[in-house]
């Protein structure tokens, strides 16, 4: 075949082997849907084509979760730019030419970088330009969100130091009572009540209100606390603080029931402080084996929780709390032993109500229980309101353990020093005769009333 004859065919563009050739495409009449239909050599080889083919254009496709037209949408501007690209039939020939000629060193990935390395003009007008919410600002080509100020909730210095405060009162009304029980162990009121239970209710009242201290610990950077940490110790401290002081005011009012049931027998019967100290020893060894157990598994540990997000995804108020995967399974139980011990506690000292007030205290012990009772009861349910705003939370905390052991330290102190300093009960040369003569008398009218 001589190579300058003129040929004819019918193809598609654009194709390969077609690319660089020096073929011109023979125009049609402008192609038209009516037209098309009578060209009947299109479609059997032979007869008619009254128009041109139609064009077929390109299509692009994509995932439908990759296409938004929502600026807010981290696809929105790769929808941009896939609307934006158009690459036309003489480009595609020159792409497939390109390819072609260096068919045994290059593939379809070197041709694309072709592409872009010689069509810079081009292309770079596909890139949609940067479009920013009115609330967003562009640097360094990113659109960026206005600076925000998460509202963490954090307790105010103020309730702080307030909280402090009055905690640290209570403290040093339980260090002044053990120092002036050490230093008075010798007087009458003093013996009578038990210095060594005295102690251990100051004691007491020391340890669970330092978890106040605890208590106010967060995620703040001036604290050198771990949160964590500190929710840990809120529980052990006042949990232990609680055990060692209700123990204390059980076993001094078990003391006096135990003498009083025998007294009913007519028989003896003296308590010794070391057997009342294994009451005491039982009752915090087991609130130590329940909380240690329980750390050792579970423990608590201080989160936060976001409570509302911007139109940028970032938390603009968050709260810190401690809490545990299973709180209610160390909550329960230590919830249960307390309600028990204050509960027997209440029982001891109505069977004791008789025994006269300077011997026993039971009116004094009674009233501390009662009232702490009632704190608790309405500190609880305080707190189940008020667990959304750890301020307020934290404030009604401080002052359940601040009222419940400053009663306590009040009703069991205050009656001592009044009977000391006023020498209430007492003849006029300050001894203790009439006093220990009242209480005789009406120990003797009990046991009478009793025996019959």
């Amino acid at each position: 075949m001589d190579r300058s004859e003129p040929v004819i065919f019918k193809y598609w563009t654009p194709v390969r082997f077609l690319a660089g050739l020096p073929i011109t495409r023979v125009s049609f009449p402008e192609y038209s849907q009516s037209c098309h239909r009578n060209n009947t050599g299109s479609i059997t080889g032979e007869g008619s084509i009254d128009c041109d083919f139609p064009r077929t254009s390109t299509r692009k496709i994509a995932r439908t979760s990759l296409i938004s037209k929502d600026i807010t949408s981290p696809y929105y501007a790769l929808t941009k730019f896939l609307q934006s690209v158009v690459i036309l039939e003489e480009t595609m020939d020159e792409l497939l030419l390109y390819e072609r000629r260096h068919m045994n060193t290059t593939d379809e990935v070197d041709t694309a970088c072709h592409y872009l390395e010689t069509r810079v003009s081009t292309w770079v007008n596909w890139i949609p330009e940067l479009e920013c919410r009115d609330s967003e600002a562009i640097y360094r080509g990113e659109c960026v969100p206005p600076p925000l100020t998460e509202d963490k909730n954090q307790i105010p210095r103020n309730a702080l130091v307030f909280s402090f405060a009055i905690a640290g009162i209570v403290l040093l009304l339980a260090l002044i009572s053990i120092i002036w029980t050490s230093c008075n162990l010798f007087l009458p009121v003093v013996v009578a009540a038990q210095p060594f239970f005295l102690i251990q209710i100051a004691v007491g009242c020391m340890i669970s209100t330092t978890s106040v201290f605890f208590a106010g610990v967060d995620d703040s950077k001036n604290l050198l606390m771990r949160p964590s940490l500190a929710c840990n110790l809120q529980l052990w401290f006042y949990c232990i603080g609680f055990s060692l002081t209700y123990s204390g005011l059980l076993t001094k009012v078990w003391r006096v029931q135990q003498v009083l049931v025998h007294a009913k027998k007519c028989q003896q019967r003296s308590v010794s402080i070391t057997e009342a100290l294994r009451v005491v020893l039982g009752i915090v060894a087991i609130e130590v084996f329940m909380i240690g157990i329980w750390t050792a598994v579970h423990g608590f540990s201080y989160r936060r929780h976001c409570d509302s997000i911007d139109e940028f995804g970032r938390c603009e108020s968050s709260r810190g709390f401690c809490d545990a995967d299973e709180p209610w399974s160390i909550l329960g139980p230590i919830v249960a032993l307390h309600a028990i011990a204050m509960s027997y506690a209440l029982y001891l000292s109505y069977e004791t109500r008789h025994i006269p007030n300077l011997f026993s205290e039971t009116q004094w012990v009674s009233t501390a229980m009662v009232s702490n009772f009632q704190i608790s009861v309405m500190g609880v349910f305080l707190l189940f309101i008020l667990r959304g705003d750890p301020t307020q939370f934290f404030i009604v905390l401080t002052f359940i353990v601040v009222l419940s052991d400053g009663s306590v330290l009040l009703l069991i102190f205050l009656p001592k020093l009044h009977i000391t300093y006023f020498k209430r009960g007492m003849d006029d040369d300050g001894n203790i005769k009439k006093m220990f003569e009242k209480v005789a008398d009406e120990v003797k009218s009990q046991q009478k009333a009793l025996s019959t």
